[in-house]
Order: structure tokens, then sequence, then C-alpha cells
């Protein structure tokens, strides 16, 4: 698996669905031990290079907002259920009352539970975009290629 790394980076790479990543050059599955010497890195590579670089930075960007989301949405959720607090221990009704102060714990709990969903969609996405940059950089180290993102 680690050979085919190298492989989706290379302009010789071909897909079979019976044999799998086939080199075009030798039509075998990869066997070199640490590099290719036959690698040729042009447009197939240099197009997965910035999908890779730009969709971690679109990510990298989005904590900001995800955590301005949860602070919001716990804040919020603090008041609500502050304000149920606050209607169920100054009122002394029984019955239909107590019914709506439940009703209002309920949407803080709710307001709660959302204040948490941007942040673990971040933390999902930015994992994969940084195995994904790590995967291909991990690749260029191996041949001593280096870049730098505009």
């Amino acid at each position: 698996m680690e050979l085919v790394r190298h492989c989706e980076l290379c302009d010789h790479q071909q897909i079979d669905f019976s044999k799998g990543s086939t080199c075009a050059l030798t039509n075998h599955k990869p066997s070199f031990s640490r590099t290719c010497s036959k690698i040729v890195l042009n447009k197939k590579f240099e197009d997965r290079l910035e999908r890779i670089n730009v969709q971690y930075e679109l990510v990298r960007r989005q904590k900001t907002l995800a955590l301005v989301y949860l602070f919001a949405f716990l804040g919020i959720s603090a008041i609500v259920f502050f304000i149920a607090y606050m209607i169920g221990k100054t009122t002394e009704l029984a019955g239909a009352f107590s019914f709506v102060i439940i009703i209002i714990y309920g949407i803080g709990g709710l307001l709660f539970l959302m204040a948490f969903q941007p942040l673990g969609k971040y933390i999902r996405e930015i994992e994969v975009a940084k195995s994904n940059k790590v995967t291909i950089d991990t690749v260029l180290e191996k041949y001593k290629i280096s870049y730098d993102i505009d």
C-alpha cells in the first residue's frame, strides 16, 4: 500500500480493475524499495498537491468559526437553562406550568447539543485533511521535493 502512494502521484499510473494500480511502463505492480527511478510528477501531481493543500487551508480556517459557534450556543443554552430555573423557582404553580418549564429545559438541552456539531465536523475534516497532507508530504520527502504554498 505504501508504494501505491508514489504511483498515485505519477503520470505513469494505470488503474486496472483486475490488477489494481500498475505502472504503464512495466505493466506490473510497483516493486521498488524506497523510491521509483521512473516516477514522473507533472500535471497529476500538481493537481493533487494543490487540491490537498487547498482543502487543508479551507478546513483550517473554519476553526475560529466553529469555536465562536460553540461558545455562542453554550452561552445561549446557559441563558435558557437559567430562565427555566428562575421561572420554576419563582412560580409555585403546578400542572401545565411545570410542563412548560420542562419544555424550556429541553430547548436548552437541544441548544447545548447543537453547540458541539460544528466543532465535531471541524475535528473530523481537519483529521482527514491532515492525513492527506502528511501522506503526500511523506512521499515528496523521500524524493527530496519541497514546495511553497502560494
